[in-house]
């Protein structure tokens, strides 16, 4: 058995839960799971059945370990203060009032709002420059192994640990690699194994699409290898052109992606930049007339047209359910996840938004998405809103610093 070690940093606040533990191995290997599953969807397409087969092997089942063990050292501590500077808005170029920014990306689940301000209720791993470590007892099967640190190398490159990671959050880096025995792991290196810079995303920002690039495209021999291991070659195939897939999965036609024109020279000043963009892209209609105490005083039109509206049709929930409307007491939806990341990078102190969406079906078949609460009616979200709403997000973003403005402002 051979050890590896591997030094990561957290770069953006990691809320990995409600007690003080900063970090989990099971939350790392969950996110591990997810991202496997979007590369090895590129070989196997609609078969679930070998795709849950794949991911059996390569991270271990209820009736078999995993063949890599993972161990976590030099952990960060976590904090329990609610009022962080970084929340305050008004520190920042184009933040000119009190407005809870950083907060409308974290969203209900990490804090609350007080007196217009928002507050973090749960404990946080705060990013600094400090590292901890990895270690990971690989298999005797150097295909596992090499898949096994592609879909740890994705969770840091895309993805994150613990809660709102799809707003920026958790997010994590590679910024060293110990290997003994550079066999065992092909085509992985020390330095490939570390996290991209900004070259990375502006290649991907070129296609517009989130494909399999640099030492992602070396891991899919591993996968066609570790299909006929398992002896289930001709259960796979790649996704026809014709067909939307079913869960998340890099392609070169049903993803989105692309870097921001904005730049910043923190995550805090990017994300408070991109928070207030986000909450203008969906809340499009004028609210200056609410005597609640908020600021921009803006709504989601759907709130209008269908809320107290006779529309049925309800393209804000792309975006993720449910959608909760306080004030109203309704709430649209049950737990769907937004199809739509966003994912501060850096290199050289130059934040930016790298933007990806997945375009697979949003919801199952005949699902029905219905509002609870004082308002009861079923309302339509569809493919196409996704495509549309996470589209839109990303082109604008990628064009204009600053796409989005209040209702009346001129650009």
């Amino acid at each position: 058995m051979s050890w590896i070690t591997l030094r990561l940093r957290v770069t953006t606040p990691l809320f990995n839960g409600h007690d003080d533990e900063p970090l989990r191995v099971s939350s790392l290997r969950g996110a591990m799971r997810y991202w496997f599953r979007a590369l090895s969807g590129t070989k196997v397409g609609p078969s679930i059945r070998t795709l849950r087969r794949l991911e059996d092997e390569v991270f271990g089942s209820t009736t078999n370990p995993s063949p890599v063990r993972m161990r976590l050292g030099k952990l960060p501590q976590t904090r329990r203060n609610p009022c962080l500077s970084f929340l305050d808005s008004t520190r920042f170029p184009d933040q000119l009032r009190k407005e809870p920014a950083i907060g409308y990306l974290m969203g209900q689940g990490l804090g609350t709002i007080v007196k217009g301000r928002y507050q973090i209720t749960r404990p946080y791993v705060f990013p600094d420059h400090k590292y901890f470590e990895l270690k990971m007892a690989l298999s005797e099967d150097s295909l596992i192994n090499a898949l096994t640190l592609a879909s740890l190398w994705m969770v840091c490159a895309y993805g994150g640990v613990g809660s709102r990671v799809r707003r920026g959050f958790g997010k994590i880096r590679i910024i060293g690699a110990t290997l003994h025995d550079q066999k065992s792991v092909t085509p992985w290196t020390e330095s490939s194994l570390q996290t991209p810079g900004l070259t990375h995303y502006k290649e991907l920002d070129d296609r517009q699409r989130l494909q399999p690039i640099g030492p992602l495209d070396d891991c899919l021999e591993p996968i066609d290898d570790l299909l006929k291991q398992i002896g289930a070659p001709d259960e796979a195939r790649p996704w026809r052109d014709d067909e939307i897939p079913t869960y998340p999965v890099f392609s070169s036609k049903w993803t989105c992606a692309g870097l921001s024109a904005y730049s910043a020279s923190s995550w805090a000043e990017l994300l408070a930049h991109v928070g207030r963009q986000y909450r203008l892209s969906r809340a499009t209609a004028d609210n200056s007339a609410s005597r609640t105490n908020y600021w921009p005083k803006v709504k989601t039109p759907e709130r209008d047209a269908v809320l107290h509206g006779n529309s049925n049709r309800f393209p804000l929930g792309a975006l993720g359910l449910p959608v909760v409307y306080s004030k109203d007491k309704v709430t649209v939806g049950e737990r769907r996840a937004s199809p739509l990341w966003m994912h501060p990078v850096m290199e050289d102190g130059e934040w930016r938004l790298f933007s990806f969406a997945f375009h697979n079906t949003f919801l199952p078949a005949e699902t029905e998405v219905r509002l609870s609460g004082k308002i009861r009616k079923s309302v339509i979200i569809t493919d196409d809103d996704v495509v549309n709403r996470t589209s839109d997000w990303i082109q604008r973003m990628r064009h204009d610093p600053a796409p989005y403005r209040l209702p009346g402002e001129e650009g």
